[in-house]
């Protein structure tokens, strides 16, 4: 039948994508890429443990992380759309696998290191990163073209799959070998990352961007062509309402397990794992319905998740390992469905600004929510916190209702026009 014939046809297009060459040696760097990356967020949580006994130090790291996807995130946008997308993915892959690469030989030399040292570690690790990030997400268009909505598919379902696998390794190898090997192990398969690289059929020009407009300025020009998309407000709704509601589902359903159904290491991991196998089957769900109307795919991923949430009401830390599988499949989904759109709709020279931008938005209301969330349901209840979550999911479910429109989110103008 006709939806046979449509299976069919996404299938061979996933596999014209690992046909060929330049796809593959793509996924391959990324995998070693992303096994290196989880082995260092275990080896970096090793050795804070290690130096200062603290649970809070570890916490500060991750904060660490995050912030560059704010500042200086959002101006490195800027910056790599008025450069080649190679030069950019050079820079954001070659200068982590120097950056780790000397912290592992300062550490095998000293054998110590301060707090703020790895804090500024992560943070310039990170900043680089999003040179990587941006160039690969502008670059991508114009290497695979029609494939590229398939191309995403698969680099997310690899990308997921290694980082269910990757800590896993790290936790074994950090039990046997000191953190500052792992860290060498980071450096190595970005300087791996790089090479791949730089062998690919990179943009070897920038795809646009006027060098004599100032950064902000440019940032500006972006936004204003976003939102001269239709529907573009209520889109970005969505996707800010649906951060709200995912952002805080890890650390509710932990603290669910632990502090309110009194289950311990066991549950926990198991909950840990349901949140991965969530990730791939998400991953895996979108590869096949990645041809779809994005909007049809991203109410979808958003009923998944849901659903989900409605499920972790239920008291029992099963359903909450259940939901969390739902909440991340769902969430994963809409993500890959919402970065193919925008690589469809917006040009190719303000690609770097648009993903910066996007990932800065969602990384502040993530963090109100999860700090939201969490007063909620220390000085309410747990079930307070869910509903307010579920509220925020029924909410960006409505808005993308809202966008039922052949024409929502049409091609927009050029910026600086």
């Amino acid at each position: 039948g006709p939806k046979r014939q449509a299976l069919a046809l996404v299938m061979s297009t996933a596999v014209e994508v690992l046909r060929n060459p330049v796809a593959r040696h793509h996924l391959g760097g990324m995998a070693v890429n992303a096994l290196g990356g989880s082995v260092f967020d275990i080896a970096i949580a090793v050795l804070v443990l290690q130096q200062t006994g603290s649970v809070m130090a570890m916490g500060s790291i991750v904060i660490m992380e995050s912030i560059p996807t704010i500042f200086p995130g959002i101006l490195i946008g800027a910056v790599v759309d008025r450069n080649a997308p190679r030069r950019m993915i050079g820079v954001g892959y070659g200068g982590q696998a120097i950056i780790v690469g000397l912290t592992a030989v300062a550490l095998l030399l000293t054998g110590t290191t301060s707090l703020i040292v790895i804090a500024a570690l992560v943070f310039i690790r990170m900043s680089f990163d999003m040179f990587a990030r941006a160039g690969t997400f502008a670059a991508v268009p114009s290497m695979y073209g029609e494939l590229s909505p398939s191309f995403n598919s698969l680099f997310r379902l690899t990308w997921t799959s290694i980082s269910i696998v990757g800590p896993v390794a790290g936790g074994i190898l950090a039990a046997t070998i000191s953190p500052v090997w792992l860290i060498a192990a980071d450096a190595l398969s970005f300087a791996v990352m790089w090479a791949v690289m730089m062998r690919l059929p990179l943009p070897r020009q920038p795809l646009g961007g006027d060098e004599n407009v100032p950064l902000l300025a440019a940032i500006a020009g972006s936004a204003k062509a976003f939102r001269q998309l239709r529907g573009s407000n209520r889109f970005l709704w969505a996707v800010i309402l649906d951060e709200i509601a995912l952002a805080p589902a890890l650390p509710v359903a932990l603290f669910a397990i632990s502090a309110v159904y009194h289950k311990g290491s066991a549950e926990i991991g198991l909950a840990n794992a349901a949140l991965g196998v969530g990730l791939v089957l998400g991953s895996a769900a979108i590869t096949v319905f990645v041809s779809r109307d994005t909007r049809k795919l991203m109410l979808g991923s958003a009923a998944v998740s849901s659903i989900g949430l409605i499920a972790m009401l239920i008291p029992d830390w099963r359903t909450t390992s259940l939901g969390l599988l739902a909440i991340y499949a769902g969430g994963i989904a809409s993500a890959v469905a919402s970065s193919n759109l925008l690589q469809k709709v917006m040009p190719e020279s303000e690609l770097g600004k648009v993903l910066t931008t996007m990932m800065a938005i969602e990384t502040i209301f993530g963090a109100m929510s999860i700090f939201l969330i969490s007063a909620l349901v220390s000085h309410v209840s747990l079930t307070a916190g869910y509903f307010a979550m579920i509220a925020a999911a029924i909410a960006s479910i409505v808005a993308l209702t809202w966008l039922g429109s052949e024409r929502w989110m049409e091609k927009a103008i050029d910026p600086l026009a």
